[in-house]
């Protein structure tokens, strides 16, 4: 299970409340959609690209369920996404989770190729903490 960073000021950013006005909803509630939707980047496009994802996918990602187009529209009046959407600061923010899924990957594909090249069965290292 992979985590992302949520930054104590997010309350109190400016481009929430933007955000919040711009779709008619409270702080809360617009945390909530940037969370489900950072969560999403963070699982299907962890570089913050989102030009290749559909609207109304990223739409569904933040469990955006009024007015279509509202929010991705929103997103990019008030500056989450730019206009070649990037999610903006999404690779910053989530590059020590990338990093560490990366590191993860790699050391479960080494400690796997001495056990396929012998067929013996071989055990994993115990959990640093």
């Amino acid at each position: 299970m992979d985590w992302l960073r949520v930054d104590s000021d997010l309350p109190r950013h400016p481009k929430l409340g933007a955000l919040a006005r711009a779709l008619g909803i409270t702080k809360v509630a617009a945390m909530g959609h940037l969370t489900a939707l950072w969560c999403s980047i963070a699982e299907h496009a962890e570089d913050g690209d989102l030009s290749r994802i559909d609207d109304a996918d990223i739409e569904e990602w933040a469990m955006w369920t009024t007015t279509p187009g509202a929010l991705v529209s929103s997103l990019v009046a008030t500056g989450w996404i730019g206009e070649t959407r990037q999610f903006n600061g999404g690779a910053k923010r989530h590059a020590h989770m990338i990093n560490e899924r990366n590191r993860k990957a790699a050391n479960r594909k080494e400690w796997a190729r001495p056990a396929r090249a012998s067929g013996a069965p071989t055990a994993r290292p115990a959990r640093a903490s």
